[in-house]
């Protein structure tokens, strides 16, 4: 599910796609990560409300079956992401160049790999870094928890290399 949130104000807007923490809800971001402070400056935001996002058994249930299956759930989130920002450059009411990611917890750690794999975003808005490994034996295994990133996750977290405000 997607909720988009429009500024009443003269178009074009700047974009931003948004990605809730753990157990929050699209309307949890709207009303505490800024959602509306960046509506009111003229941004439409996109909140991406990602399926499975409790840190409970299900979530770690799906991460251990997509890694056994050499995928990841954080790619499947980034992958959603890239959806979104293509959405929202389609849109008639956005400008097309002016796209930026926000996250917020678990959203933050899919918005830090998103902006690295495709360099069409404006900006990042981001409030964690990771190492990517959270998974624990006998416990969670959180949505983020990556391998392959897991061994780029200094690169991901060195925030002094994007040529993007961040």
């Amino acid at each position: 599910q997607m909720v988009l949130l429009r500024p009443q104000t003269s178009r074009p807007f700047r974009g931003v796609v948004a990605g809730p923490g753990h157990s929050e809800q699209w309307f949890d971001h709207r009303d505490l990560r800024l959602g509306r402070e960046l509506t009111e400056a003229r941004s439409a935001v996109l909140i991406v409300e990602p399926r499975v996002h409790d840190g409970d058994g299900d979530e770690g249930f799906v991460t251990q079956e997509l890694l056994a299956a050499d995928f990841s759930f954080l790619g499947l989130r980034v992958y959603e992401k890239l959806l979104a920002r293509k959405l929202l450059r389609w849109h008639a009411d956005v400008h097309p160049g002016i796209v930026a990611i926000q996250g917020h917890s678990g959203g933050s750690t899919t918005a830090n790999v998103a902006v690295r794999l495709d360099d069409g975003w404006s900006a990042l808005i981001t409030d964690l870094d990771t190492d990517y490994l959270n998974a624990s034996v006998g416990g969670t295994w959180f949505d983020e928890t990556c391998f392959g990133v897991y061994l780029q996750h200094p690169r991901v977290n060195d925030f002094t290399t994007l040529e993007i405000p961040h």
